[in-house]
């Protein structure tokens, strides 16, 4: 892994609080799987697109990453590195040197006045998911328990994608290609820094609120991955579309990032890596690309 992740895992490693909920997990995808959230043209089967005109003298590519998906997949998509070694930079979803973003992972990924999960839980309740975390995720409750629980279920969810066959080596998409531009020799940026991509991905409910989100899936644990592996699947078969996302919110987000790309593009060739959700439909990135003069065609990969 690129040696700024490195240094980023030393320092949490050692946080005795942060020890504490990192043991059973794997800690080369810690900061992916805590900050990155189950969160595109409308063309089948599609997952790059090429940047042009508007001014570029050399194009930029766009590859819809999701999540949960490991560097696996690239297996079946190998043409893919045909079009990234004619770019100069990898642009992730964030900046993966943002080393004061850890300070913003602490203040959101944990419970305000150090307190438990138990405060906001019945007894029944917290041994329920106690038992259901053990049995499902090989870690307890217990052991992440002064985490809020929307963080609380992005490790469940890293350990349910693992239970995938296709997931369960590699590293997942977004940190792979910053860890792979590094060993070829690539500058790595981020189109967010860690502060900017929480402020988007933050959950603002209620830990109450929270609480009873992370029950439910935990209850209706089969209707879950059931859907959870539909929405993998949809992205695997390149139907980014059905994972797009529509808000204001996202769009004003798609907006700042749109300049970031903009800036960047002028200045050298890049390789973004972004989450499908927030690429297609009218609020999203392709979208907001061309709305700058740039010509965002889809590029069609062979294995």
């Amino acid at each position: 892994m690129p040696e700024t992740l490195h240094a980023i895992f030393v320092y949490l490693w050692k946080q005795k609080i942060f020890k504490k909920i990192c043991i059973g997990i794997c800690m080369k995808n810690i900061i992916f799987i805590i900050i990155a959230l189950v969160t595109t043209t409308s063309l089948q089967a599609q997952h790059l697109w090429k940047i042009s005109n508007g001014g570029l003298k050399k194009p930029s590519y766009i590859f819809a990453t999701h999540p949960y998906v490991s560097s696996n997949f690239l297996d079946s998509k190998s043409d893919v590195f045909k079009y990234f070694n004619q770019t100069t930079k990898v642009l992730g979803e964030f900046d993966s040197k943002d080393f004061e973003g850890i300070k913003v992972i602490q203040q959101n990924a944990f419970l305000d006045g150090k307190k438990s999960l138990k405060f906001f839980m019945s007894e029944e309740d917290f041994r329920f998911a106690d038992t259901f975390l053990s049995e499902n995720a090989g870690f307890t409750l217990e052991s992440v328990a002064l985490l809020k629980p929307q963080f609380v279920l992005e490790l469940y969810y890293e350990q349910l994608a693992r239970t995938l066959a296709e997931n369960k080596d590699g590293i997942f998409l977004d940190a792979w290609f910053q860890w792979y531009a590094s060993e070829k020799g690539k500058s790595v940026g981020g189109l967010e820094s860690l502060g900017e991509y929480l402020k988007y991905s933050n959950d603002t409910t209620s830990i109450t609120e929270q609480v009873d989100k992370m029950l439910n899936v935990m209850k209706k644990n089969d209707a879950f991955k059931q859907l959870f592996s539909t929405e993998i699947d949809e992205y695997k078969t390149g139907n980014v579309q059905a994972l797009s996302q529509k808000s204001n919110a996202l769009y004003e987000r798609n907006k700042q990032r749109a300049a970031v790309i903009d800036n960047e593009i002028r200045k050298t060739t890049c390789f973004i890596t972004i989450n499908a959700a927030t690429l297609t439909g009218e609020h999203g990135l392709l979208k907001v690309l061309e709305s700058k003069g740039f010509t965002v065609t889809a590029v069609e990969l062979k294995k």
